[in-house]
């Protein structure tokens, strides 16, 4: 669980990069967490998690989710990019965050 104080005196929208991914259970709570702080308008989850961990990340309605499908760092083919992509859409997330040279697969 995350525990951390950050105040937005000037209402900036804050995008928290974390890759949230775990339990579904546990990803609700986190993003339920992080919502509350009313800090935070945009966040991440992986959307190698699966369908039940991004609907329930998803259920809290309380700040937009964005889905990383796969991390710079790692290869994957563009089948399974554009997979984790529709996942992410068919959960509900507000948008998706791919690398340059997958955009026209998934677009």
């Amino acid at each position: 669980m995350l525990s951390f104080v950050f105040q937005n005196p000037r209402g900036l929208e804050i995008f928290l990069d974390l890759k949230v991914h775990d339990v579904p259970n546990t990803v609700k709570k986190t993003v339920a967490s992080i919502a509350s702080l009313k800090t935070a308008k945009y966040l991440t989850v992986h959307t190698s998690g699966n369908y039940e961990m991004l609907k329930s990340a998803q259920d809290t309605g309380l700040v937009e989710l964005l889905g990383v499908t796969v991390l710079t760092s790692q290869s994957a083919s563009k089948e399974q990019v554009k997979h984790l992509a529709d996942l992410g859409v068919k959960s509900g997330l507000s948008g998706i965050i791919a690398s340059a040279q997958e955009y026209s697969s998934i677009r």
